[in-house]
């Protein structure tokens, strides 16, 4: 039996089930039938001891390759075809890190408020800080506006 013929054959084989696989259940299928325990290559793979040492050395090395070779199409093979599931039925993986963001900058007018605030800090005033909006008591009656001043209008 020639090993590195069916090693080759193995390999075409292997990319023409790996192209027609349209869906995971296929592409697993795909994987069993050749990298399985019961697999195609791993039977070659088992067969290697009633063989020469030197036949041992070439075979064994080239199958491994072809392993390695296999293996990592599958799994390239999945990812393409995880992406185009993903991208056909809308779905988002949540598992998939997060874009960051961009970092922002401060706002034009926050800059000119906060060197306002510099220069008074720098002249000895202080910058307090409260609400904007104060009841009628702290506006008129704690500075005892009368109640018919007219800033106590409504209109």
């Amino acid at each position: 039996m020639d090993y590195l013929k069916k090693l080759d054959e193995i390999k075409t084989n292997f990319k023409n089930a790996l192209s027609s696989c349209s869906d995971m259940q296929q592409l697993d299928d795909v994987r069993v039938k050749y990298l399985g325990r019961k697999g195609e290559l791993t039977g070659i793979l088992k067969s290697l001891s009633g063989l020469s040492p030197e036949e041992k050395r070439e075979v064994g090395k080239n199958a491994n390759v072809l392993k390695n070779e296999l293996e990592e199409e599958l799994k390239e093979f999945k990812i393409n075809k995880e992406d185009t599931i993903a991208e056909t039925t809308g779905r988002i993986d949540v598992t998939m890190p997060g874009v960051a963001g961009r970092p922002g900058s401060v706002h034009p007018i926050t800059k000119t408020i906060n060197r306002i605030n510099d220069i008074f800090i720098s002249l000895g005033f202080k910058v307090a800080e409260g609400t904007e909006i104060e009841t009628e008591f702290y506006n008129f009656e704690a500075l005892n506006i009368p109640l018919d001043h007219p800033s106590r209008d409504a209109f």
